[in-house]
């Protein structure tokens, strides 16, 4: 059986292909994957794993001795995930903020990986990809480690094939930028948000749905609706009277109709907070928990968690290329 193995630094991005054998297998150096979309190179991802060929395998009883019997059914492939920073293309983040918006934007292109000398080594072309699932990255005021963003895409058709050793060419991504999860900045309306601590990563999910159809029991994937994640957010005791309040009016009396819910936006910022990097802007939040400690806070600072639903969200990628 003849396979070619694609290493994500000791992590493996497998795919069944037919032109090279086990021997060729190489390591390759985390970071040197680039993503193409449409015919353009959109930039560097830091992480990508998936795209691997499968089937499903059903079995059956036959015979008086009720002999089990297996045999593959439906084709797929597996969706891509990837970690993105914020300086990509700006078709990479047009097709996350079309998902956002309900455009169920289809996009052809391909995962290339490289050597550590930015040589081609494996492509991974696909076709007719579907974003399934952004994750927001945990903002923490006390975190120093750069944040990224989780894509996750659903492709119907992937085929992996070798390179020619081409170095890879100047990606059309956007302009260099640290994003760091504790450079952000909470609003909610009505609401004291400045000992706001920390937020939870939280992920949008777009429902795929598959179709099989044909002799190649290929599947067509249909997009269906978004779902919005819950809000768990941390801050300062002594910064949630207003929090509270809307809690019991909102919780306890009751008073959570359309016009009790409130709008909010989550930034994040540059270093020193010169410019926007992402925006996410929140939609008919509605609280529905409040949890206080009952322990002493360990870093001296009584804490408040609260959670809130959400009906609707979008993002804006505001600093990430050349205007």
């Amino acid at each position: 059986m003849k396979t070619n193995r694609l290493f994500l630094g000791a992590a493996i991005l497998g795919a069944i292909i037919t032109s090279a054998s086990a021997a060729d297998v190489r390591a390759y150096v985390s970071g040197n994957f680039a993503l193409e979309l449409d015919g353009v190179n959109t930039g560097f991802v830091r992480s990508v794993e998936g795209g691997d060929l499968a089937a499903d395998v059903v079995s059956f009883t036959e015979g008086t001795d009720n002999s089990e019997r297996k045999h593959i059914a439906n084709v797929k492939y597996e969706d891509f995930t990837m970690q993105i920073g914020p300086s990509m293309g700006k078709p990479v983040y047009d097709w996350i903020s079309d998902t956002f918006d309900k455009k169920y934007s289809r996009k052809n292109g391909a995962i290339i990986a490289a050597d550590f000398n930015y040589k081609t080594r494996q492509r991974g072309d696909f076709m007719d990809a579907l974003i399934s699932e952004v994750t927001i990255p945990a903002c923490d005021g006390s975190s120093k480690d750069p944040a990224y963003l989780t894509v996750k895409f659903s492709p119907e058709v992937v085929k992996w094939s070798a390179t020619d050793g081409k170095t890879l060419g100047n990606p059309k991504g956007g302009k260099p930028k640290q994003w760091l999860p504790s450079n952000f900045k909470l609003e909610i309306a009505g609401l004291d948000c400045s000992k706001v601590s920390k937020v939870d990563a939280f992920t949008i999910k777009q429902k795929i749905t598959e179709n099989t159809v044909g002799e190649t029991r290929d599947a067509i994937k249909v997009p269906g609706k978004i779902e919005y994640p819950n809000l768990h957010i941390t801050l300062a005791e002594v910064s949630a009277k207003s929090w509270l309040d809307w809690a019991e009016n909102f919780i306890v009396k009751g008073n959570s109709t359309d016009d009790q819910e409130k709008e909010g936006k989550l930034t994040f910022y540059t270093p020193d907070f010169s410019e926007e990097l992402v925006r996410v802007t929140f939609h008919h939040l509605g609280i529905f928990k409040v949890h206080r400690p009952l322990s002493d806070a360990k870093d001296g600072v009584a804490k408040v968690t609260v959670d809130l639903y959400v009906e609707g969200m979008e993002i804006d990628f505001m600093a990430q290329f050349e205007k």
